[in-house]
């Protein structure tokens, strides 16, 4: 079932980048989409855990102050990165920012929960990052000599080491006992009321577009893309550690060029299938355990 989760959380994940795109398109401010994504996604899986009718451990302040802390930084401080860092570059690029977690995620594994860090997972990685960087090669050569995109680069590698604090948070949390969906659904009700409060500060007010493109887009990613593919990451970190889990990261972007060759018209190239060879080589290494 492990292999299942991955492929599943990385076609997902791959395939929300397009919902996305649809949203900044639309005349709503993206914290607001954001803000309305975590709220749908946050009454969705509390159905789904009333239906469960699954007795959770106690939560004490400790947990909840982890929790307000993972929901800031894996369901607001990094999407807020990565708005920042599309203003920039474009988003293909921000991709290959982002997947930089699988190195945070390794190291501070190793630093904050003593998690052994193989050298065939570091090299797996780095395939993978390496793969990515070559598919993307083209749209470097567009970068403008002292122009403001490096400001998107670092955007994104801030967006990263957001999600890996709260990737180690969350597996803190199940190391003390914490339940997956609980900790899911608390931390993810934190994260709206940190959206909230963003809405506030910038003076957003709460506009919606009633068009089948932005509700097709909304529902998708708070019900597909925000609750069922959480629960499968959060359920790879409890199974396979944030080290090999985080390599989510690195195939997702992947799965996002083929959703935008089919409804967007993008050309592979001879660069992208060498750079998804790389990244497949390093899928292998990083997911195979040392006999």
């Amino acid at each position: 079932m492990t292999a299942v989760f991955y492929l599943l959380t990385a076609f997902i994940w791959g395939s929300t980048w397009y919902g996305v795109k649809v949203h900044q398109m639309s005349t709503v401010p993206l914290a607001v989409s954001n803000f309305y994504r975590f709220s749908i996604a946050v009454f969705v899986l509390f159905l789904y855990t009333q239906m469960r009718k699954q007795t959770w451990p106690k939560l004490f302040l400790r947990d909840h102050g982890l929790m307000v802390l993972q929901g800031l930084f894996l369901f607001c401080l990094n999407y807020y990165c990565y708005m920042r860092s599309v203003a920039y570059v474009p988003s293909g690029l921000t991709s290959v920012a982002f997947s930089s977690i699988i190195v945070f995620n390794c190291a501070f594994s190793a630093l904050f929960l003593k998690l052994a860090v193989t050298r065939q997972m570091i090299i797996g990685g780095l395939f993978g990052i390496a793969g990515l960087c070559v598919i993307f090669s083209g749209h470097l050569v567009h970068f403008q000599e002292g122009g403001l995109e490096i400001y998107g680069l670092l955007f994104g590698v801030a967006g990263a080491v957001a999600s890996s604090f709260g990737h180690i948070i969350a597996k803190y949390a199940q190391m003390r006992g914490a339940d997956v969906v609980q900790n899911c659904l608390y931390s993810m009700a934190y994260g709206v009321g940190w959206w909230a409060l963003f809405v506030m500060v910038n003076g957003d007010g709460l506009t919606f577009e009633p068009t089948v493109s932005y509700v097709t887009a909304l529902l998708y990613l708070s019900v597909v893309g925000s609750t069922m593919a959480f629960i499968f990451f959060l359920i790879l970190l409890r199974n396979i550690g944030p080290g090999r889990a985080s390599y989510v990261f690195i195939i997702s972007p992947v799965v996002a060029l083929v959703v935008s060759s089919l409804l967007e018209g993008y050309v592979w190239s001879n660069t992208l299938i060498i750079g998804l060879l790389l990244v497949i080589t390093g899928n292998v290494l990083m997911l195979q355990r040392r006999g």
